[in-house]
């Protein structure tokens, strides 16, 4: 299996020096532990942990919704995406695929002639899942103007400061970051794509 083929079925000798052994110590959970972690305490500790849970319980509850809403939009409203719209999102779709294989395409063709597919199966899968998410962001983009759906500063400060927390940085430092890979914009719009699908979903009629 291994991605290149010129090692393929040979057999391989490592010699290797250990430095040191370790064993892994657990330590007492108490207020100091969690103080040299950032936390006040092991209430505070805790409580972040449990919300942390809860939110990714959350998310994957909205993301099955989101999905389900998404779907019947492709079923109920019938267009065709312009074509060079579809391409590029498959060239960035398929480019993303190629990144997560260490051995690149190569990698990835091997991987799929073992699961049974073929590349041609690959780039129709691709797509297709190009096609229909071109297909929701326009539907997106025009319930947005339709409804007067907007991004206000105070929607982008409240996302910076949210991953901010996260990263234990500041909104500033989150907003350069963002301006210096020129992303603000992509963020304002992933911004707007959720208070989209957030409003239809507030009036969805879900039994």
């Amino acid at each position: 299996d291994f991605y290149d083929e010129d090692l393929q079925g040979k057999s391989a000798y490592f010699h290797v020096t250990a430095q040191s052994i370790k064993k892994r110590m657990i330590p007492d959970l108490t207020d100091d532990w969690a103080k040299e972690r950032g936390y006040e305490n092991v209430e505070d500790l805790r409580g972040k942990i449990r919300a942390e849970m809860e939110r990714g319980a959350q998310g994957m509850a909205k993301e099955e919704l989101r999905k389900a809403l998404f779907t019947t939009l492709d079923q109920k409203i019938s267009f065709d995406p312009p074509q060079s719209f579809v391409e590029r999102q498959a060239k960035d779709l398929l480019e993303g695929i190629e990144r997560q294989y260490k051995g690149g395409r190569k990698e990835l063709l091997q991987k799929l002639a073992k699961d049974g597919k073929t590349e041609a199966d690959l780039e129709a899968d691709v797509r297709d899942r190009a096609r229909r998410q071109v297909k929701n962001s326009l539907i997106l983009d025009a319930i947005a103007k339709t409804k007067n759906i907007q991004v206000t500063d105070e929607d982008l400060d409240a996302r910076l400061a949210q991953i901010a927390d996260q990263r234990q940085s500041t909104p500033e430092a989150v907003r350069g970051e963002l301006e210096k890979q020129e992303r603000l914009e992509e963020m304002r719009y992933a911004i707007l794509d959720e208070k989209v699908v957030q409003f239809l979903l507030d009036n969805a009629d879900i039994r």
